[in-house]
């Protein structure tokens, strides 16, 4: 769908050159001489040598044409995830939407934090159904007699000799 919306806006510049802007700046007026009683709005001086003036009015824009809604950003996302679903590497990833770190293109791609949940869902089931045994608590996993050590550094035997517990 977004390939084809890009194809149609292309197709209304059949000069345009690699160098030109994709949403090039233009100028709006009302259509014709009664443009002010329908509001009907018409487009002039288009210069494709230069960008839009402004992203808000020309996104804004754009999604009443298309009769879509949705934020601008939410395209980046669908973007990346889409990448990464395709299993696109992480270094294509980063160039592509450019990302300077792993961390950033990570934040973007959902797909792969599903594929995270997916992978620890083994652990929602119920001791019984999983194929590993379930993790004991560390005290029945430790020999006695490291209980026993334990035990004795925490509460140590009073000697005679000792004047830790006596009064002087």
């Amino acid at each position: 769908m977004a390939f084809e919306c890009l194809q149609d806006w292309r197709s209304k510049f059949p000069d345009a050159q690699p160098s030109h802007y994709v949403f090039p700046r233009e100028k709006y007026g009302l259509k014709g001489e009664d443009g002010y009683k329908t509001g009907a709005v018409a487009t002039y001086d288009i210069d494709p040598t230069k960008p839009i003036g402004s992203w808000k009015v020309a996104w804004t824009t754009a999604r009443e044409v298309a009769k879509v809604e949705c934020r601008w950003h939410d395209s980046r996302h669908s973007f990346i995830s889409t990448l990464a679903e395709g299993q696109a590497s992480d270094t294509t990833i980063m160039a592509l939407a450019g990302h300077v770190s792993k961390k950033m293109m990570e934040r973007y791609s959902h797909t792969r934090n599903e594929r995270k949940r997916e992978a620890i869902s083994i652990f929602d089931k119920a001791p019984s159904e999983s194929p590993t045994q379930p993790l004991q608590p560390e005290a029945e996993k430790a020999p006695k007699t490291a209980i026993r050590r334990s035990a004795y550094y925490q509460n140590p035997p009073q000697s005679e000799g000792d004047s830790r517990g006596s009064a002087m």
